[in-house]
C-alpha cells in the first residue's frame, strides 16, 4: 500500500500549505481547486508533504541558541540549517525511487542485458560511473529543479551571483548552490553566502573561484515557493519574483 499518510490527514495539511502559499493567491478556493487538479494521489501527498515540511523547517522555524553567553539567534548558522532544509526538500521532490549505492547498481545492471565485466579500465569504470550518477546522483535533482523555473526567476537568480565576476547559466548555478549544500554536509562548511549583509555583497572562495552574491535566504525562499508551485502544476495569480 502506498504511503499517503499527508493526503489521508488532507484538511490538515492543505491548511498548513496555504499558510505557505497564501500571498500567491487572491483566497482559498482558487487554490483549493488547483490542488484538486494535481493528477494524482501520491502527488498530493508528496505537494503536501514538501509544504508542510517548509513551513515548519524554513517559513516557521528557526535555530535558537540557548547558551545566555551567545546570542539567541545566530544568523548564518539559521541560515546554514534554513539552506540545508530547502536543499533536502529539492531533493525530496525529484526522487522517483530509493537511493542505490554505485556497487548495487553495478550488480543490478549485470544482471540485465548490459554486457558491462569484465571491467578493463579505468575510463570504462569513469564512463559507468557517469551512467549511474545520471540515474541516481542527487545533482540532477537540483538540476531539474533550477531549470525548471520561469525564466523570470532564472534572470533574478543569475543577477545575484557570479563567479569570478562573470554572470553564470542557471546550469552552473545550479551546480554552486548544490555544491554549497555539499560542502557543509561533507566538510561542515557553514553557509556564509546567503547572510543579511549581502545586500552589501559576499564573497567567497569555492574550488578556486571568487563567488560574489548579493543572494539571501529570503531570495533563496522566495525561489524555492516558486519552484514547488511550478512542480505540481500551480498557476499563482499573484508573483513575487
Amino acid at each position: 500500500m502506498p504511503d499517503l499518510r499527508y493526503l489521508d490527514a488532507k484538511d490538515k495539511f492543505l491548511n498548513y500549505a496555504f499558510d505557505v502559499f497564501h500571498e500567491y493567491y487572491p483566497d482559498r478556493d482558487i487554490f483549493n481547486q488547483q490542488f484538486d487538479a494535481i493528477p494524482t494521489d501520491s502527488e498530493k501527498n508528496l505537494f503536501l508533504m514538501i509544504a508542510s515540511f517548509y513551513k515548519f523547517l524554513v517559513k516557521d522555524g528557526a535555530y535558537v541558541c540557548e547558551d545566555p553567553e551567545f546570542p539567541k539567534r545566530i544568523d548564518y548558522i539559521d541560515e546554514t540549517y534554513k539552506y540545508i532544509a530547502i536543499m533536502a526538500l529539492i531533493e525530496a521532490m525529484y526522487t522517483k525511487e530509493k537511493y542505490v549505492e554505485f556497487y548495487k547498481w553495478l550488480m543490478r545492471e549485470a544482471k540485465s542485458e548490459s554486457k558491462i565485466f569484465p571491467i578493463t579500465n579505468q575510463a570504462e569504470l569513469q564512463g559507468l560511473y557517469n551512467q549511474y550518477k545520471a540515474q541516481h546522483g542527487a545533482t540532477r535533482k537540483a538540476l531539474a529543479f533550477f531549470q525548471s523555473l520561469d525564466d523570470s526567476v532564472k534572470r533574478y537568480v543569475t543577477t545575484k551571483i557570479t563567479v569570478d565576476r562573470q554572470a553564470q547559466p542557471i546550469k552552473s548555478l545550479a551546480r554552486l548552490l548544490y555544491q554549497i549544500r555539499s560542502d557543509f554536509l561533507h566538510h561542515a562548511k557553514l553557509v556564509l553566502e546567503f547572510g543579511a549583509m549581502t545586500a552589501l555583497a559576499v564573497f567567497s572562495k569555492r574550488d578556486r573561484k571568487t563567488i560574489q552574491s548579493s543572494f539571501t535566504i529570503d531570495d533563496m525562499k522566495l525561489i524555492f515557493e516558486s519552484g514547488v508551485l511550478k512542480r505540481f502544476g500551480f498557476s499563482p495569480q499573484r508573483r513575487r519574483i
